[in-house]
Protein backbone atom coordinates (compact mmCIF):
# COMPACT_ATOMS: atom_id res chain seq x y z
CA UNK A 1 0.00 0.00 0.00
CA UNK A 2 1.26 3.40 -0.88
CA UNK A 3 2.16 5.54 2.17
CA UNK A 4 0.98 9.13 1.91
CA UNK A 5 2.52 12.14 3.57
CA UNK A 6 -0.61 12.30 5.76
CA UNK A 7 0.05 8.74 6.99
CA UNK A 8 3.67 9.59 7.72
CA UNK A 9 2.64 12.67 9.67
CA UNK A 10 0.06 10.73 11.71
CA UNK A 11 2.56 7.96 12.47
CA UNK A 12 5.15 10.50 13.60
CA UNK A 13 2.58 12.26 15.77
CA UNK A 14 1.63 8.99 17.46
CA UNK A 15 5.30 8.14 18.07
CA UNK A 16 5.96 11.55 19.59
CA UNK A 17 2.89 11.20 21.81
CA UNK A 18 4.05 7.78 23.05
CA UNK A 19 7.58 9.07 23.71
CA UNK A 20 6.26 12.10 25.58
CA UNK A 21 4.04 9.88 27.70
CA UNK A 22 6.97 7.60 28.49
CA UNK A 23 9.19 10.50 29.51
CA UNK A 24 6.40 12.00 31.59
CA UNK A 25 6.08 8.70 33.42
CA UNK A 26 9.74 8.76 34.46
CA UNK A 27 11.00 12.36 34.57
CA UNK A 28 10.34 13.93 37.96
CA UNK A 29 9.35 10.58 39.48
CA UNK A 30 11.96 9.41 41.98
CA UNK A 31 9.99 6.31 42.97
CA UNK A 32 8.16 5.53 46.19
CA UNK A 33 9.69 5.63 49.67
CA UNK A 34 9.81 1.82 49.56
CA UNK A 35 11.62 1.96 46.19
CA UNK A 36 14.23 4.33 47.54
CA UNK A 37 14.86 2.41 50.76
CA UNK A 38 15.23 -0.82 48.79
CA UNK A 39 17.74 1.00 46.57
CA UNK A 40 19.70 2.11 49.64
CA UNK A 41 19.75 -1.46 50.99
CA UNK A 42 20.96 -2.81 47.64
CA UNK A 43 23.84 -0.32 47.40
CA UNK A 44 24.81 -1.00 51.02
CA UNK A 45 24.99 -4.76 50.45
CA UNK A 46 26.91 -4.50 47.19
CA UNK A 47 29.34 -1.97 48.66
CA UNK A 48 30.27 -4.38 51.44
CA UNK A 49 30.59 -7.27 48.98
CA UNK A 50 32.53 -5.54 46.19
CA UNK A 51 34.72 -2.83 47.67
CA UNK A 52 38.49 -3.09 47.84
CA UNK A 53 38.76 -1.21 51.13
CA UNK A 54 41.97 0.61 52.03
CA UNK A 55 43.16 0.92 55.65
CA UNK A 56 44.67 4.31 54.77
CA UNK A 57 41.59 6.10 53.42
CA UNK A 58 40.60 9.10 55.52
CA UNK A 59 37.76 8.28 57.91
CA UNK A 60 38.30 4.50 57.79
CA UNK A 61 35.02 3.90 55.90
CA UNK A 62 35.24 0.10 56.05
CA UNK A 63 34.56 0.23 59.80
CA UNK A 64 31.94 2.98 59.63
CA UNK A 65 30.13 2.60 56.31
CA UNK A 66 27.18 0.54 57.55
CA UNK A 67 26.47 2.90 60.46
CA UNK A 68 26.91 6.01 58.31
CA UNK A 69 24.68 4.62 55.55
CA UNK A 70 21.95 3.89 58.11
CA UNK A 71 22.05 7.57 58.98
CA UNK A 72 20.85 8.36 55.44
CA UNK A 73 17.67 6.25 55.62
CA UNK A 74 15.42 9.19 56.41
CA UNK A 75 16.99 11.21 53.61
CA UNK A 76 16.31 8.42 51.09
CA UNK A 77 12.79 7.88 52.40
CA UNK A 78 11.91 11.56 51.93
CA UNK A 79 13.84 12.15 48.66
CA UNK A 80 10.64 12.95 46.76
CA UNK A 81 12.30 14.80 43.86
CA UNK A 82 14.95 13.79 41.34
CA UNK A 83 17.36 16.34 42.79
CA UNK A 84 16.91 15.09 46.36
CA UNK A 85 17.44 11.46 45.36
CA UNK A 86 20.53 12.31 43.31
CA UNK A 87 22.06 14.19 46.24
CA UNK A 88 21.20 11.35 48.65
CA UNK A 89 22.99 8.90 46.34
CA UNK A 90 25.95 11.28 46.15
CA UNK A 91 26.21 11.39 49.94
CA UNK A 92 25.97 7.60 50.09
CA UNK A 93 28.73 7.21 47.51
CA UNK A 94 31.00 9.69 49.26
CA UNK A 95 30.77 7.85 52.58
CA UNK A 96 33.45 5.58 51.10
CA UNK A 97 35.91 8.49 50.80
CA UNK A 98 37.17 7.42 47.39
CA UNK A 99 37.93 10.20 44.91
CA UNK A 100 37.36 7.97 41.89
CA UNK A 101 33.78 7.04 42.69
CA UNK A 102 30.90 9.14 41.41
CA UNK A 103 27.16 9.10 40.79
CA UNK A 104 25.92 10.14 37.36
CA UNK A 105 22.66 10.42 35.47
CA UNK A 106 21.60 7.81 32.89
CA UNK A 107 19.11 7.78 30.06
CA UNK A 108 15.63 7.22 31.42
CA UNK A 109 16.74 7.76 35.02
CA UNK A 110 16.28 10.60 37.45
CA UNK A 111 17.03 13.95 35.84
CA UNK A 112 17.88 16.72 38.31
CA UNK A 113 18.13 20.17 36.79
CA UNK A 114 21.76 20.86 35.89
CA UNK A 115 23.44 24.18 36.57
CA UNK A 116 26.98 25.39 37.21
CA UNK A 117 27.92 28.93 38.20
CA UNK A 118 31.07 30.56 39.53
CA UNK A 119 31.70 33.40 41.95
CA UNK A 120 34.40 35.72 40.58
CA UNK A 121 36.82 34.94 43.41
CA UNK A 122 39.03 31.89 43.88
CA UNK A 123 40.24 30.32 47.10
CA UNK A 124 43.00 27.90 48.01
CA UNK A 125 43.88 26.00 51.14
CA UNK A 126 46.84 26.92 53.31
CA UNK A 127 48.65 23.64 53.97
CA UNK A 128 51.33 25.15 56.18
CA UNK A 129 49.71 24.06 59.43
CA UNK A 130 47.92 20.86 58.37
CA UNK A 131 45.87 19.15 59.72
CA UNK A 132 44.50 22.63 60.49
CA UNK A 133 43.55 24.29 57.21
CA UNK A 134 42.86 27.92 56.33
CA UNK A 135 41.21 29.10 53.11
CA UNK A 136 42.52 32.28 51.53
CA UNK A 137 41.90 34.44 48.44
CA UNK A 138 44.14 33.17 45.61
CA UNK A 139 42.71 35.03 42.60
CA UNK A 140 39.77 37.15 41.52
CA UNK A 141 38.15 38.57 38.41
CA UNK A 142 39.81 41.63 36.90
CA UNK A 143 36.38 43.35 37.16
CA UNK A 144 35.90 42.49 40.83
CA UNK A 145 34.96 46.08 41.72
CA UNK A 146 32.03 45.92 39.30
CA UNK A 147 30.95 42.39 40.26
CA UNK A 148 31.05 42.75 44.05
CA UNK A 149 30.03 44.99 46.91
CA UNK A 150 32.03 45.53 50.07
CA UNK A 151 35.77 45.59 50.46
CA UNK A 152 38.18 44.88 47.61
CA UNK A 153 39.96 41.55 48.21
CA UNK A 154 43.70 41.11 48.39
CA UNK A 155 45.64 37.90 47.72
CA UNK A 156 46.08 36.05 51.00
CA UNK A 157 43.01 37.44 52.74
CA UNK A 158 41.65 34.71 55.05
CA UNK A 159 38.10 33.42 54.69
CA UNK A 160 36.27 33.34 58.04
CA UNK A 161 32.60 32.81 57.13
CA UNK A 162 30.30 32.13 54.16
CA UNK A 163 26.78 33.59 54.14
CA UNK A 164 27.12 34.17 57.87
CA UNK A 165 28.17 30.58 58.60
CA UNK A 166 31.67 30.07 60.12
CA UNK A 167 33.93 28.67 57.43
CA UNK A 168 34.73 25.42 59.29
CA UNK A 169 31.02 24.65 59.65
CA UNK A 170 30.29 25.62 56.05
CA UNK A 171 33.13 23.36 54.86
CA UNK A 172 31.69 20.52 56.96
CA UNK A 173 28.33 21.08 55.23
CA UNK A 174 30.04 20.80 51.84
CA UNK A 175 32.14 17.72 52.68
CA UNK A 176 29.43 15.06 52.09
CA UNK A 177 29.18 16.22 48.46
CA UNK A 178 32.95 16.19 47.78
CA UNK A 179 34.76 13.10 46.46
CA UNK A 180 38.07 12.64 48.26
CA UNK A 181 40.42 9.97 49.61
CA UNK A 182 42.63 12.17 51.82
CA UNK A 183 42.18 15.23 54.01
CA UNK A 184 44.57 17.20 51.79
CA UNK A 185 42.46 16.42 48.71
CA UNK A 186 39.23 17.28 50.56
CA UNK A 187 40.55 20.74 51.36
CA UNK A 188 41.88 21.27 47.85
CA UNK A 189 38.42 20.54 46.48
CA UNK A 190 36.67 22.53 49.21
CA UNK A 191 38.75 25.60 48.36
CA UNK A 192 37.67 25.26 44.73
CA UNK A 193 34.02 24.43 45.40
CA UNK A 194 33.41 27.17 47.94
CA UNK A 195 33.12 29.69 45.10
CA UNK A 196 30.94 27.47 42.89
CA UNK A 197 27.19 26.92 42.70
CA UNK A 198 26.42 23.50 41.27
CA UNK A 199 23.62 20.96 40.92
CA UNK A 200 25.95 18.45 42.58
CA UNK A 201 25.76 20.29 45.93
CA UNK A 202 22.79 20.69 48.26
CA UNK A 203 20.59 23.80 48.03
CA UNK A 204 21.21 24.53 51.72
CA UNK A 205 24.59 25.92 50.67
CA UNK A 206 23.34 28.59 48.28
CA UNK A 207 21.30 31.69 47.66
CA UNK A 208 21.24 34.06 44.67
CA UNK A 209 24.52 35.67 45.68
CA UNK A 210 27.21 34.75 48.18
CA UNK A 211 28.82 36.74 50.97
CA UNK A 212 32.33 36.00 52.15
CA UNK A 213 33.59 37.31 55.49
CA UNK A 214 37.32 37.97 55.09
CA UNK A 215 40.24 39.13 57.21
CA UNK A 216 43.25 41.02 55.89
CA UNK A 217 46.84 40.46 57.00
CA UNK A 218 46.57 43.53 59.28
CA UNK A 219 43.54 42.00 61.04
CA UNK A 220 40.91 44.19 59.35
CA UNK A 221 37.64 42.29 58.81
CA UNK A 222 35.29 42.99 55.91
CA UNK A 223 32.52 41.40 53.85
CA UNK A 224 32.57 40.71 50.12
CA UNK A 225 29.24 39.99 48.40
CA UNK A 226 29.39 38.73 44.82
CA UNK A 227 26.93 37.39 42.31
CA UNK A 228 27.47 34.14 40.46
CA UNK A 229 28.29 34.22 36.75
CA UNK A 230 28.94 31.61 34.05
CA UNK A 231 32.32 29.89 34.62
CA UNK A 232 33.57 30.74 31.13
CA UNK A 233 32.73 34.42 31.70
CA UNK A 234 35.23 34.84 34.54
CA UNK A 235 38.38 36.80 33.71
CA UNK A 236 40.89 35.64 36.31
CA UNK A 237 43.71 38.04 37.13
CA UNK A 238 46.21 35.16 36.97
CA UNK A 239 47.86 35.64 40.35
CA UNK A 240 48.36 31.88 40.75
CA UNK A 241 49.54 31.16 37.20
CA UNK A 242 52.73 29.18 36.65
CA UNK A 243 55.82 31.19 35.74
CA UNK A 244 59.14 29.53 34.92
CA UNK A 245 61.67 32.34 34.96
CA UNK A 246 64.76 31.72 32.85
CA UNK A 247 63.09 29.04 30.70
CA UNK A 248 61.81 29.06 27.13
CA UNK A 249 58.98 26.92 25.78
CA UNK A 250 60.36 24.41 23.27
CA UNK A 251 57.64 21.81 22.65
CA UNK A 252 53.94 21.49 23.47
CA UNK A 253 51.75 18.37 23.33
CA UNK A 254 48.44 17.31 24.93
CA UNK A 255 50.50 15.45 27.55
CA UNK A 256 53.12 18.04 28.55
CA UNK A 257 54.81 21.33 27.73
CA UNK A 258 58.60 21.26 27.54
CA UNK A 259 60.65 24.27 28.66
CA UNK A 260 64.43 24.62 28.24
CA UNK A 261 66.62 26.65 30.59
CA UNK A 262 68.77 29.46 29.34
CA UNK A 263 72.50 28.68 29.14
CA UNK A 264 74.61 27.71 30.99
CA UNK A 265 72.07 25.59 32.92
CA UNK A 266 71.28 22.21 31.40
CA UNK A 267 67.81 21.79 32.86
CA UNK A 268 64.47 20.93 31.25
CA UNK A 269 61.03 21.45 32.72
CA UNK A 270 58.24 19.04 31.83
CA UNK A 271 55.02 20.79 32.81
CA UNK A 272 52.97 17.59 32.87
CA UNK A 273 49.26 17.68 32.04
CA UNK A 274 48.09 14.06 32.14
CA UNK A 275 48.88 10.44 31.36
CA UNK A 276 46.01 10.41 28.87
CA UNK A 277 45.44 8.60 25.59
CA UNK A 278 48.34 10.28 23.78
CA UNK A 279 50.90 9.91 26.62
CA UNK A 280 53.00 7.20 24.93
CA UNK A 281 53.03 8.89 21.51
CA UNK A 282 53.83 12.26 23.10
CA UNK A 283 56.61 10.71 25.18
CA UNK A 284 58.08 9.18 22.03
CA UNK A 285 57.92 12.62 20.46
CA UNK A 286 59.77 14.05 23.47
CA UNK A 287 62.55 11.48 23.15
CA UNK A 288 62.93 12.11 19.42
CA UNK A 289 63.08 15.86 20.01
CA UNK A 290 65.57 15.56 22.89
CA UNK A 291 67.78 13.22 20.87
CA UNK A 292 67.80 15.55 17.87
CA UNK A 293 68.48 18.63 20.03
CA UNK A 294 71.20 17.02 22.17
CA UNK A 295 69.16 17.30 25.39
CA UNK A 296 69.44 13.75 26.78
CA UNK A 297 72.14 14.75 29.28
CA UNK A 298 70.00 17.54 30.74
CA UNK A 299 68.49 17.32 34.22
CA UNK A 300 64.70 17.20 34.30
CA UNK A 301 62.22 18.98 36.56
CA UNK A 302 58.94 17.07 36.23
CA UNK A 303 56.24 19.52 37.36
CA UNK A 304 53.18 17.44 38.18
CA UNK A 305 51.50 20.04 40.41
CA UNK A 306 48.57 20.46 37.99
CA UNK A 307 48.64 17.03 36.34
CA UNK A 308 45.98 14.37 36.04
CA UNK A 309 45.78 10.60 35.68
CA UNK A 310 45.59 8.11 32.84
CA UNK A 311 47.98 5.21 32.15
CA UNK A 312 51.49 4.15 31.08
CA UNK A 313 53.39 6.07 33.76
CA UNK A 314 55.99 3.29 33.93
CA UNK A 315 56.55 3.70 30.19
CA UNK A 316 57.20 7.40 30.74
CA UNK A 317 59.45 6.89 33.75
CA UNK A 318 61.60 4.34 31.90
CA UNK A 319 62.53 7.20 29.56
CA UNK A 320 63.02 9.90 32.19
CA UNK A 321 65.28 7.83 34.44
CA UNK A 322 68.61 6.11 33.87
CA UNK A 323 68.06 3.66 36.74
CA UNK A 324 65.89 0.53 37.06
CA UNK A 325 62.79 0.80 39.24
CA UNK A 326 59.92 -1.31 40.50
CA UNK A 327 56.52 -0.47 39.09
CA UNK A 328 53.22 -0.52 40.95
CA UNK A 329 51.25 -3.74 41.34
CA UNK A 330 47.51 -4.37 41.47
CA UNK A 331 44.84 -6.95 42.15
CA UNK A 332 41.11 -7.56 41.77
CA UNK A 333 38.55 -8.03 44.55
CA UNK A 334 36.60 -11.25 44.00
CA UNK A 335 32.85 -10.61 44.11
CA UNK A 336 29.61 -11.01 42.18
CA UNK A 337 30.93 -8.69 39.44
CA UNK A 338 34.19 -10.53 38.81
CA UNK A 339 32.82 -12.60 35.93
CA UNK A 340 30.87 -9.71 34.36
CA UNK A 341 34.04 -7.62 34.59
CA UNK A 342 36.06 -10.30 32.80
CA UNK A 343 33.46 -10.42 30.02
CA UNK A 344 33.60 -6.62 29.77
CA UNK A 345 37.40 -6.67 29.29
CA UNK A 346 37.06 -9.53 26.78
CA UNK A 347 34.61 -7.44 24.78
CA UNK A 348 36.99 -4.47 24.87
CA UNK A 349 39.78 -6.70 23.62
CA UNK A 350 37.63 -7.93 20.72
CA UNK A 351 36.68 -4.34 19.97
CA UNK A 352 40.24 -3.20 19.38
CA UNK A 353 42.32 -3.95 22.44
CA UNK A 354 42.96 -2.50 25.87
CA UNK A 355 44.59 0.82 25.03
CA UNK A 356 46.43 1.24 28.32
CA UNK A 357 48.44 -1.97 27.81
CA UNK A 358 51.56 -2.23 25.66
CA UNK A 359 50.39 -5.58 24.22
CA UNK A 360 46.77 -4.41 23.68
CA UNK A 361 45.69 -6.43 26.72
CA UNK A 362 46.78 -9.96 25.74
CA UNK A 363 48.56 -10.58 29.08
CA UNK A 364 45.65 -9.06 30.99
CA UNK A 365 43.08 -11.31 29.30
CA UNK A 366 45.14 -14.43 29.99
CA UNK A 367 45.46 -13.48 33.66
CA UNK A 368 41.75 -12.73 34.03
CA UNK A 369 40.64 -15.92 32.33
CA UNK A 370 43.01 -18.15 34.31
CA UNK A 371 44.43 -16.72 37.54
CA UNK A 372 41.47 -14.52 38.50
CA UNK A 373 38.90 -17.20 37.73
CA UNK A 374 40.98 -19.69 39.71
CA UNK A 375 40.95 -17.32 42.70
CA UNK A 376 37.17 -17.03 42.38
CA UNK A 377 36.71 -20.81 42.26
CA UNK A 378 38.93 -21.18 45.33
CA UNK A 379 36.84 -18.64 47.25
CA UNK A 380 39.72 -16.23 47.77
CA UNK A 381 38.92 -12.59 48.59
CA UNK A 382 41.43 -11.18 46.09
CA UNK A 383 43.24 -12.24 42.95
CA UNK A 384 47.04 -12.59 42.94
CA UNK A 385 49.01 -9.35 42.80
CA UNK A 386 50.57 -8.63 39.40
CA UNK A 387 52.46 -5.69 37.83
CA UNK A 388 49.83 -3.02 37.35
CA UNK A 389 47.22 -4.20 34.82
CA UNK A 390 50.04 -6.17 33.16
CA UNK A 391 50.45 -3.08 31.00
CA UNK A 392 54.25 -3.28 30.78
CA UNK A 393 55.33 -6.59 32.33
CA UNK A 394 54.15 -10.24 32.52
CA UNK A 395 52.45 -11.65 35.62
CA UNK A 396 55.52 -13.56 36.83
CA UNK A 397 57.74 -10.45 36.79
CA UNK A 398 59.08 -8.98 40.02
CA UNK A 399 57.97 -5.59 38.69
CA UNK A 400 61.41 -4.26 37.80
CA UNK A 401 61.47 -1.92 34.80
CA UNK A 402 64.73 -1.11 33.06
CA UNK A 403 65.51 2.20 31.37
CA UNK A 404 64.44 2.37 27.74
CA UNK A 405 67.14 2.10 25.11
CA UNK A 406 66.87 5.88 24.63
CA UNK A 407 66.49 7.70 27.94
CA UNK A 408 67.52 10.86 29.74
CA UNK A 409 70.81 10.54 31.58
CA UNK A 410 70.59 13.53 33.90
CA UNK A 411 69.00 13.81 37.34
CA UNK A 412 65.25 13.80 37.91
CA UNK A 413 63.43 16.18 40.26
CA UNK A 414 59.65 16.01 40.67
CA UNK A 415 56.98 18.16 42.29
CA UNK A 416 53.35 17.22 42.94
CA UNK A 417 50.30 18.65 44.69
CA UNK A 418 46.86 17.53 45.81
CA UNK A 419 45.35 18.90 42.58
CA UNK A 420 45.59 15.52 40.82
CA UNK A 421 46.03 11.84 41.54
CA UNK A 422 45.09 8.42 40.17
CA UNK A 423 47.87 7.40 37.79
CA UNK A 424 49.79 10.51 38.83
CA UNK A 425 49.81 9.04 42.34
CA UNK A 426 51.32 5.87 40.90
CA UNK A 427 54.00 7.82 39.06
CA UNK A 428 54.85 9.70 42.27
CA UNK A 429 55.01 6.44 44.23
CA UNK A 430 57.36 4.88 41.66
CA UNK A 431 59.70 7.87 41.87
CA UNK A 432 59.61 8.15 45.67
CA UNK A 433 59.53 4.49 46.74
CA UNK A 434 62.36 3.61 44.35
CA UNK A 435 64.27 6.79 45.22
CA UNK A 436 65.12 7.42 41.59
CA UNK A 437 64.39 11.12 41.75
CA UNK A 438 64.41 13.97 44.25
CA UNK A 439 60.92 15.19 45.19
CA UNK A 440 59.82 18.55 46.52
CA UNK A 441 56.42 20.08 47.16
CA UNK A 442 53.29 18.31 48.38
CA UNK A 443 51.84 14.80 48.14
CA UNK A 444 49.52 14.06 45.24
CA UNK A 445 45.80 13.49 45.80
CA UNK A 446 46.23 10.02 47.29
CA UNK A 447 43.77 8.05 45.18
CA UNK A 448 44.40 5.10 42.89
CA UNK A 449 42.85 1.69 42.29
CA UNK A 450 43.10 -0.92 39.58
CA UNK A 451 39.53 -0.88 38.32
CA UNK A 452 36.05 0.41 39.07
CA UNK A 453 32.75 -1.29 38.34
CA UNK A 454 29.97 1.01 37.09
CA UNK A 455 26.38 -0.18 37.27
CA UNK A 456 23.03 1.38 36.42
CA UNK A 457 20.95 1.27 39.57
CA UNK A 458 17.29 0.31 39.10
CA UNK A 459 14.21 0.31 41.25
CA UNK A 460 13.55 -3.28 42.29
CA UNK A 461 9.76 -2.93 41.97
CA UNK A 462 9.73 -1.72 38.35
CA UNK A 463 13.22 -2.24 36.89
CA UNK A 464 13.27 1.43 35.96
CA UNK A 465 16.77 2.97 35.76
CA UNK A 466 17.76 5.50 38.40
CA UNK A 467 21.43 6.54 38.07
CA UNK A 468 24.88 5.05 37.57
CA UNK A 469 26.90 4.08 40.63
CA UNK A 470 30.56 3.03 40.90
CA UNK A 471 32.54 0.63 43.08
CA UNK A 472 36.31 0.33 43.61
CA UNK A 473 37.03 -3.35 42.87
CA UNK A 474 40.83 -3.56 43.11
CA UNK A 475 43.88 -2.27 44.95
CA UNK A 476 46.87 -0.44 43.56
CA UNK A 477 50.01 -1.44 45.47
CA UNK A 478 52.94 0.93 45.75
CA UNK A 479 56.46 -0.33 44.99
CA UNK A 480 57.00 -0.46 48.77
CA UNK A 481 54.13 -2.97 49.05
CA UNK A 482 51.55 -0.66 50.66
CA UNK A 483 48.04 -0.03 49.32
CA UNK A 484 48.09 3.32 47.55
CA UNK A 485 44.46 4.42 48.02
CA UNK A 486 44.45 7.12 50.71
CA UNK A 487 48.21 6.72 51.09
CA UNK A 488 50.03 9.20 48.87
CA UNK A 489 53.81 8.93 48.70
CA UNK A 490 55.40 11.83 50.60
CA UNK A 491 57.95 14.16 48.98
CA UNK A 492 61.53 14.16 50.25
CA UNK A 493 61.45 17.93 50.76
CA UNK A 494 58.04 19.30 51.78
CA UNK A 495 57.05 22.68 50.39
CA UNK A 496 53.38 23.24 51.23
CA UNK A 497 51.42 25.98 49.51
CA UNK A 498 50.45 28.69 52.00
CA UNK A 499 48.77 32.07 51.96
CA UNK A 500 52.20 33.68 52.31
CA UNK A 501 53.84 31.92 49.34
CA UNK A 502 50.93 31.41 46.93
CA UNK A 503 51.96 34.21 44.54
CA UNK A 504 55.59 33.09 44.44
CA UNK A 505 55.09 29.34 44.83
CA UNK A 506 56.62 28.34 41.49
CA UNK A 507 59.59 30.63 42.05
CA UNK A 508 60.17 28.85 45.35
CA UNK A 509 59.80 25.44 43.74
CA UNK A 510 62.46 26.36 41.18
CA UNK A 511 64.70 27.67 43.96
CA UNK A 512 64.46 24.26 45.68
CA UNK A 513 65.07 22.44 42.40
CA UNK A 514 68.19 24.46 41.66
CA UNK A 515 69.40 24.16 45.25
CA UNK A 516 69.26 20.38 44.89
CA UNK A 517 70.86 20.30 41.44
CA UNK A 518 73.66 22.64 42.57
CA UNK A 519 74.73 20.44 45.48
CA UNK A 520 78.17 18.89 45.05
CA UNK A 521 78.20 15.22 44.13
CA UNK A 522 78.46 12.97 47.16
CA UNK A 523 76.57 15.18 49.61
CA UNK A 524 73.76 13.64 51.62
CA UNK A 525 70.97 14.82 49.35
CA UNK A 526 72.72 14.84 45.97
CA UNK A 527 72.06 11.27 44.87
CA UNK A 528 69.78 8.30 45.18
CA UNK A 529 70.00 4.85 46.61
CA UNK A 530 67.47 4.19 49.37
CA UNK A 531 66.32 0.56 49.12
CA UNK A 532 62.76 -0.42 48.29
CA UNK A 533 60.94 -2.99 50.40
CA UNK A 534 58.14 -5.12 49.01
CA UNK A 535 56.77 -6.71 52.18
CA UNK A 536 54.34 -3.89 52.96
CA UNK A 537 56.51 -2.43 55.72
CA UNK A 538 57.32 0.72 53.78
CA UNK A 539 60.61 2.62 54.06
Amino acid sequence: MRTTSRHVFLAAAVAITILAATLAATAGDPGTPADRLALLDYVDAKTIERTAWSPFTVGRPEQHFVTAAAGLRSEFEHADTDAKLFLALTKLSNLRHDRHLSVNTVEGGIAPERFSLQAPVQFRADYGKAPSYTLFVADYDTRIKDLATGGVPEIGDVLTAVNGIPVDRYAAMMAPYIRHSTADKLWWETASAISQKSWRFGPELYRDDITYALRRANGEAYNLTVRYIAPDAVRWSGFSAKVYRGFTKALETPTFTLHVASAPRKVLILDWKSFGASATADTDRLMAFASAQGLLDHDIFFDGTTAGGGARGAYVLARLSSRPFKTTFGNLRISDVTEPFIREVQAARRGGGVSEAADAGARLIEWLENDVRAAARAGRPYSPNVPFKLAELPKDSDGTMKPASVHFRGRLVCAFSSFGGSHLDQFAAMVIDNDIGYTVGMPAGGYSNTWEWTETLRFASSGRPVASFMWNIGHTLRPNGQILEGNAALPREPLPMTRENSRTYYDRLLDRVFAYLDRPAGTAESGHGRPVTTDGSGR
